[in-house]
């Protein structure tokens, strides 16, 4: 049996924040350009908690890239604007892992319309997929934080509270929560596997579908079949790299590209399926209680030309298989369409 010695996964949860785009509420103030154009220049001098949400990576961006342009970095606060670029805060709070050889960071993200944050695990060691899982299933289950512990969704709750209580004074009650945690999971280094490759009901399928839903069960169990799993073709890029998503879950197997090149794509992977949950989280408030003026706001117009760019064709590794399979799922694509001015997402 083949072993995994290192792999990097991402819990993330988002959050739609009405009183923000609806009524300019709170401080950094995102709602329109001209107050964004001010927290962006802030946050670009170093102003505050919120910094430019690459101000903490250690390597140029692929992700920011796509999203933004080649020179990202000296994007004018007009040009964040226009592509919704989020604001991000390294949290106070510290979490400590309850399992060997795994080491947490976490992040939180303020969008115009919303807020998002991560939680990344790093988990090195020499794990057999059951040993692997029953690591997972202990960091879903217990993370020690300060007051004590809680599992993986109560710090993301606790994480989405704090960013609020720090940009609004207390938490938005009338904001649009996903009701699951969405993961990201990329092994970066495995050996003694048979086959590079997944094939139908093997050791590969059943780890990689298990990573998806981050459960134990389908290494012994019912298996989704691998061809509803893989999502879309491989690129020039990452032409051996399997690409698949399972419920909430995304996972990757690649054997032959290098630890660091993973992790990286891990975290970019990760990015792409917060800040599409952030604007899904969006449209879900919008099309159950929006008021009038809420359709209006040029945020919203922003959000949904957003949605509908990423969906497109696929031209990156980080914007459409995925994230269209994560729009599909959420069943929101029909009132993303009649929301939508410049028409729907495709035809159907």
């Amino acid at each position: 049996m083949g072993t995994i010695e290192s792999i990097v996964v991402s819990w993330s949860l988002a959050r739609a924040q009405p009183s923000r785009f609806t009524r300019g509420a709170g401080s950094p103030d995102l709602s329109n350009e001209a107050s964004y154009r001010s927290a962006w220049t802030d946050a670009s001098a170093g102003g505050g908690d919120w910094r430019p949400p690459w101000a903490s990576d250690r390597a140029y961006s692929n992700f920011w890239k796509w999203e933004v342009g080649g020179s990202y970095e000296s994007v004018s606060p007009h040009g964040a604007w226009q592509h919704q670029v989020p604001l991000r805060r390294e949290p106070t709070i510290v979490l400590e892992s309850t399992v060997a050889g795994a080491e947490l960071g976490c992040a939180q993200f303020l969008y115009p319309t919303g807020t998002g944050v991560m939680v990344t695990a790093v988990i090195t060691g020499d794990h057999t997929a059951p040993l692997l899982l029953a690591s997972l299933a202990e960091l879903t289950a217990n993370v020690r934080v300060q007051g004590g512990a809680r599992s993986m969704n109560g710090v993301l709750d606790m994480l989405l509270d704090d960013a609020e209580v720090n940009c609004l004074g207390q938490p938005d009650p009338s904001g649009s929560e996903e009701k699951r945690a969405r993961t990201v999971a990329v092994v970066t280094k495995a050996k003694d596997w048979d086959s590079p490759t997944p094939q139908a009901g093997d050791e590969v399928h059943r780890l990689l579908a298990s990573l998806c839903l981050m459960s134990a069960a389908p290494l012994t169990g019912t298996l989704a079949p691998l061809e509803s799993m893989v999502v879309g073709p491989p690129t020039t890029r990452f032409a051996d790299t399997v690409r698949v998503a399972l419920g909430s879950g995304q996972a990757i197997w690649s054997l032959y590209q290098p630890a660091e090149k993973l992790a990286c794509y891990e975290h970019n992977l990760a990015l792409a399926s917060m800040q599409t949950s952030v604007l899904l989280e969006t449209v879900r408030w919008l099309s159950d209680s929006a008021p009038l003026e809420a359709l209006r706001a040029e945020s919203v117009r922003l959000a949904l030309q957003t949605l509908g760019r990423k969906y497109g064709a696929a031209d990156s590794v980080y914007s459409s298989d995925f994230v269209r399979r994560q729009i599909d799922d959420s069943h929101l694509v029909d009132q993303i369409n009649r929301l939508r001015a410049e028409g729907p997402l495709h035809a159907r």
